[in-house]
């Protein structure tokens, strides 16, 4: 058995039926870079490198990067690169795949700059929410975001 090393983390959806809705396209995003931030922070994984994959209903595929200032595992930066991307790829077609990944990995410890601020409440409150899905499953607590209409 040969063992490779893992070169991107990603999640893909493929439609039923062809979106044509920016709204569900946004919702996709944001539910794929939390299972992409998850299976990174389950790895102790950061990664600089940002992308999202694209399949018009005609099957034409394409794909769009963005490189991140800094690596991260964090599911907010994953998706505000993603919607950025889609922002500037999207020209409203339907849509019948939609992806995010991430790659270009390094280590997770990272030092800090002079001027970063670390953001004690919201550290504090990722902790909390890992723990009480860990304990009660993933779907336990959301935060307002990740609710649907």
């Amino acid at each position: 058995v040969i063992e490779r090393e893992r070169k991107s983390v990603s999640q893909e959806t493929t439609y039923v039926k062809d979106v044509y809705h920016v709204d569900v396209l946004r919702t996709t995003l944001f539910a794929q870079a939390k299972e992409v931030a998850v299976t990174l922070q389950r790895k102790q994984m950061t990664g600089s490198t940002v992308k999202i994959k694209l399949r018009w209903a005609d099957f034409t595929t394409l794909t769009r990067q963005q490189t991140l200032a800094e690596p991260t595992s964090d599911a907010r930066t994953i998706y505000k690169a993603a919607v950025d991307l889609l922002t500037k790829t999207w020209d409203g077609r339907p849509v019948r795949l939609l992806g995010v990944g991430v790659s270009n990995f390094s280590a997770r410890v990272q030092q800090a700059t002079l001027f970063d601020q670390p953001n004690e409440k919201r550290e504090r409150l990722d902790d909390t929410l890992k723990l009480l899905r860990a304990r009660f499953g993933d779907d336990s607590v959301k935060r307002a975001s990740e609710i649907d209409d």
